[in-house]
Order: C-alpha cells, then sequence, then structure tokens
C-alpha cells in the first residue's frame, strides 16, 4: 500500500479510490493526480509541503512526518500538520515537496 520512504495520497476521502506514493521532490503530480487527491500519508520521515501549483507555488502546506489525513477537505480531522490555518485544499494538489 503506501511504502515507507514514501508520501502516497488517494482520490477519495477515507482512503478510497485510486492511490500512488512519491518520494518528494515532485515539481507536477501528473495529468490524472492534478488537483484529484483527497486523503494523505506522509511516511517520509520529513515534513512533506503540499503545493495548489506546479513547482511548489500557490497555498501551500507541511505535513509532518508520520501524519495524515483521511480528508483534506474536512477542517476537524487534520494530524500533526505543521504550520497554520488552511483552507479546504481538497482536489488541489498539484507538487509535493520536502520542507
Amino acid at each position: 500500500m503506501c511504502k515507507p520512504g514514501w508520501f502516497c495520497m488517494w482520490e477519495d476521502n477515507n482512503y478510497n479510490g485510486n492511490a500512488i506514493g512519491f518520494i518528494p521532490n515532485v515539481a507536477n503530480v501528473g495529468s490524472y493526480w492534478n488537483d484529484r487527491a483527497t486523503s494523505f500519508w506522509n511516511r517520509t520521515g520529513k515534513t512533506v509541503c503540499v503545493w495548489t501549483d506546479t513547482w511548489y507555488r500557490g497555498q501551500g502546506f507541511g505535513l509532518g512526518a508520520g501524519a495524515w489525513t483521511w480528508n483534506i477537505g474536512s477542517n476537524t480531522t487534520q494530524h500533526d500538520f505543521m504550520g497554520g490555518q488552511f483552507g479546504n485544499m481538497n482536489d488541489t494538489v498539484s507538487s509535493i515537496s520536502n520542507c
């Protein structure tokens, strides 16, 4: 499923639908995954930033090592996010980087 060292994302909430794992840095998640992910799990051992635009631009947030969220669209389900407030990030991710 989500291997150690990967940052994984699923297209639906509660880790349903298609899934993919990345080793950051990924400047463009690709046409299929662009603006499609809802669930995340960071297994990299480092904080990973997820960005709304390609090449690590736009709105971003950090997901701490080992952190996960089953639904990024709900502000009540975040676990161990680093940094400040962020809005609904459901289906907005375009790039992934180490923070």
